[in-house]
């Protein structure tokens, strides 16, 4: 992986053929989730890289604006961050160093969490909630959209921040999201949660269903279930996974019929 993805910065580009230059903050917090899970696993050999990659995601905070936040991209040397931000860059980025934060020990992990705490700072006060459709993040700066992963990533940070602290209003916070989700994303037709909302007024909801925005909730779910002591959501989580799963038999279903109608006329994939 080494002189390909990773650079000789210690950060990630996307790929090695269409975007050399140019590192993203949700790829490199991913690089560094996965490295976490290496170690949780038993393999010390991967903290440098996380540890490394993690002290070089400090180009792409915003040191200006008081209430900080990750700019979407830079060049793979740390230079030129700026421009927009995104709640669920930031949420996810807060998250791995949780992630992070349960496999170190001392001063790193005292700065993993600082660093989850300053991202959820700027989720909590950088006027990404606010009250239209009645509460939620927003996608990002731009504000054109408040999606189900977004908010998804905002409550597993804010739970996970107050099962370590203890502090009230990482608590509140998380209740506010949940009320947020269960009251305006979730689909009880399918028993799924909905791509997003936009648009004016009291906005349009967007129907599609993603298995990554079901599955973030999954584990949302799970989490609040174990650091609110409520078990209810255990069974929230469990129905999620099957509606899940027959949505995609459905899916299945629905494709091999499609491919019988067109084989029945003629036609070979």
């Amino acid at each position: 992986m080494y002189g390909n993805i990773l650079t000789s910065y210690n950060s990630y580009r996307v790929n090695t053929t269409t975007t050399t230059t140019t590192a993203y903050e949700w790829y490199n917090s991913s690089q560094i989730y996965a490295d976490a899970a290496m170690i949780a696993a038993g393999d010390a050999a991967y903290a440098p890289y996380m540890n490394n990659t993690y002290t070089w995601m400090h180009n792409m905070w915003d040191s200006v604006s008081p209430t900080g936040g990750y700019y979407a991209a830079a060049n793979i040397n740390g230079t030129g961050a700026s421009g927009d931000k995104y709640t669920d860059d930031n949420a996810l980025a807060g998250v791995v160093y949780l992630d992070a934060y349960n496999v170190t020990t001392g001063t790193t992990q005292t700065n993993y969490l600082n660093s989850a705490k300053a991202c959820a700072n700027w989720l909590m006060n950088s006027g990404q909630w606010d009250n239209t459709y009645g509460g939620g993040f927003w996608w990002s700066t731009v504000k054109e959209s408040k999606p189900t992963q977004t908010n998804g990533l905002a409550l597993q940070l804010f739970l996970r921040l107050y099962q370590i602290t203890g502090q009230i209003y990482y608590r509140d916070w998380a209740i506010s999201v949940k009320n947020w989700l269960l009251n305006n994303m979730y689909d009880s037709t399918t028993g799924l949660y909905i791509w997003k909302i936009d648009g004016a007024g009291a906005g349009v909801k967007h129907y599609e269903k993603f298995t990554y925005d079901n599955a973030i909730m999954i584990e949302a779910f799970l989490q609040y279930a174990q650091i609110m002591s409520d078990n209810t959501f255990t069974t929230k989580a469990q129905n999620l996974g099957i509606s899940e799963v027959n949505a995609r038999v459905k899916l299945n279903r629905t494709k091999e019929k499609l491919q019988q109608i067109i084989k029945k006329n003629g036609y070979e994939f």
